[in-house]
C-alpha cells in the first residue's frame, strides 16, 4: 500500500473516532495490518489499490463510509451540513482539520 492511501485509511480512521465518539476494534493494529497490503484490514475497511478513492467500502460502518465517501447525505451522523462537507475535504483530500467529537479535536 502506497503512502498516500495509508494516509488516507489514518485520516478515515480518525474522522470515524471523532464522528462517533468511540473506538473500533482493528485500529490499534491498522498501521500493522495496511503494512500486509491492500484488501480488508482488521478494522472491516476495505482497500483497493485501482480505486479512487482507495476505500471502497467500510463493513463495520456503512452508514458512515456512505456519507463521507459515497456522497450520500441521508446518514448524515448527527453532523451539520458544513461538518460533513469538512469531514469529507479532510479525508479525500487531506486538506483542514477533521471532525470535532465530543471529547476530541482533530487537526492534520
Amino acid at each position: 500500500m502506497d503512502e498516500e492511501h495509508k494516509r488516507m485509511v489514518r485520516r478515515y480512521a480518525i474522522a470515524w473516532s471523532a464522528c462517533r465518539n468511540a473506538d473500533r476494534n482493528g485500529f490499534a493494529d491498522l498501521e500493522q495490518d495496511m503494512a500486509q497490503g491492500y484488501g480488508m484490514l482488521l478494522c472491516g475497511i476495505l482497500v483497493e489499490p485501482q480505486a479512487s478513492p482507495v476505500i471502497t467500502a467500510d463493513v463495520k460502518d456503512h452508514d458512515f463510509f456512505a456519507a463521507i465517501l459515497g456522497n450520500d447525505d441521508s446518514p448524515v451522523l448527527d453532523m451539520t451540513p458544513d461538518e460533513l462537507k469538512r469531514a469529507r475535504h479532510y479525508i479525500i483530500q487531506g486538506e483542514g482539520s477533521g471532525p470535532t467529537g465530543k471529547r476530541r479535536v482533530i487537526a492534520m
